[in-house]
């Protein structure tokens, strides 16, 4: 039988607990969105919140830009985050919905100093800067541009 984990610190990244995050203050205001039917698109994501209250959606996909079924979207304003919060656990094209608060990255992370992987846009051989998204990983816009 093979290992789904290769270590404790890749169990933790696959199995994070984002229940109990506080609500943002400030700008970004953005939700991690899990359990997605794997044809959804932006579109039909930013509809089901309320298209006037998103101001981004990003996919997450894997190397063959599937998606992974997840999402992070974000919102304009924190009274819309705290909405979108109440459709956690409702249906959405087949699927019961995890909408919680995403969390925001470590800004130290990524700075292109000793040991950093790069940023949003990063990853190696990328753009080497800092603090330019919430996550990693493949996702729509990247592969945009």
């Amino acid at each position: 039988q093979q290992r789904r984990y290769q270590d404790q610190a890749d169990y933790e990244k696959k199995n994070r607990d984002y229940t109990n995050i506080p609500v943002p203050e400030v700008p970004p205001f953005c939700a991690f969105v899990g359990n997605l039917n794997f044809d959804l698109d932006r579109e039909k994501i930013a509809e089901f919140f309320g298209s006037d209250q998103v101001q981004l959606v990003s996919i997450v996909r894997d190397e063959e830009r599937k998606s992974k079924g997840y999402a992070y979207v974000h919102f304009t304003s924190k009274e819309a985050l705290l909405e979108a919060l109440k459709k956690n656990d409702q249906e959405f094209s087949g699927r019961n919905l995890r909408v919680n608060v995403a969390p925001v990255r470590n800004e130290n992370k990524g700075n292109g100093e000793r040991g950093g992987r790069g940023g949003f846009r990063g990853g190696r051989g990328g753009n080497r800067g800092g603090f330019l998204g919430h996550h990693s990983g493949v996702n729509e816009q990247q592969q945009q541009q």
